[in-house]
């Protein structure tokens, strides 16, 4: 299995990224880790690689985020015990330093398959702007608070917190445009970083390649594409709504043409 898809696009200067798509886990982990399928799906991002393929230049991570996490500084990319991973007992007994020197290593390749990706598109383009997608869960996180309250935590969240303040018009201009379209015969509801201001993946990009380069993270909540019969939303329960995805990615896709008459 590849790693990550990478698809680049010179002609096109919107990127998607699914950084967190993945569910694939090497051997030697899967076969310690303290952790079923059902524990793991909650903290992925499952069919936001659906979303990001539509899109002409795109990331995809296949491995999942518990083998090594791309949205984190490679001091804590690899999950060793509870803390690291929202208090889940990832591995009954210590994980041995071979395996974490791999996952690091793997995660090392990963950036620089973005360097080299990312340094292409400049070539081209004055200006890049990359969707950085993710969906989470409101319920049964113990970092987001109001988990019993879904209308305390946003349909979608955009996180700002580490891009450039010159682009935020363009961000609001985004988000009233999602919130204005109809879902399925409803409004979506948008806030800034709230409950997530974005990560490392997306603070790397914005960082680097001489400020070409503007990430935009977009969390979706997965209550609005995921339908599950128990009253405590879970995954291992849930089906995914089709219709519900396609109109999403339509609404994802449709802001193309504003952003690249913005940068």
């Amino acid at each position: 299995m590849q790693e990550t898809l990478f698809k680049l696009n010179p002609e096109n200067n919107i990127v998607a990224a699914a950084i967190h798509a993945g569910s694939h886990i090497r051997k030697e982990l899967e076969e310690i880790i303290g952790l079923n399928r059902n524990i793991l799906l909650h903290e992925e991002d499952p069919m936001t690689d659906h979303i990001a393929i539509l899109f002409d230049s795109f990331i995809i991570q296949n491995t999942s985020r518990f083998e090594y996490d791309t949205n984190r500084p490679i001091s804590s990319a690899v999950y060793q015990k509870p803390p690291d991973c929202w208090g889940l007992e990832i591995y009954p007994n210590q994980i041995d330093s071979k395996m974490v020197l791999i996952s690091e290593n793997k995660y090392r390749e990963f950036y620089k398959h973005i360097d080299m990706f990312f340094n292409e598109l400049c070539k081209e383009h004055k200006q890049i702007f990359v969707w950085d997608i993710h969906s989470f869960n409101n319920r049964g996180r113990p970092d987001i608070s109001h988990e019993h309250i879904d209308n305390a935590v946003p349909d979608i969240c955009l996180g700002t917190s580490n891009t450039n303040p010159k682009f935020h018009d363009l961000f609001k201009e985004i988000a009233n445009n999602i919130a204005r379209e109809d879902y399925l015969g409803k409004r979506l509801s948008v806030e800034f970083n709230n409950p997530f201001p974005g990560g490392t993946f997306p603070r790397y990009l914005n960082a680097n390649f001489d400020g070409k380069v503007v990430a935009f993270t977009l969390e979706i909540n997965k209550r609005i594409f995921m339908k599950s019969n128990k009253h405590r939303f879970d995954e291992s329960d849930a089906i995914i709504d089709l219709r519900a995805l396609a109109r999403l990615r339509e609404i994802i896709h449709n802001q193309s043409s504003l952003i690249s008459s913005s940068l």
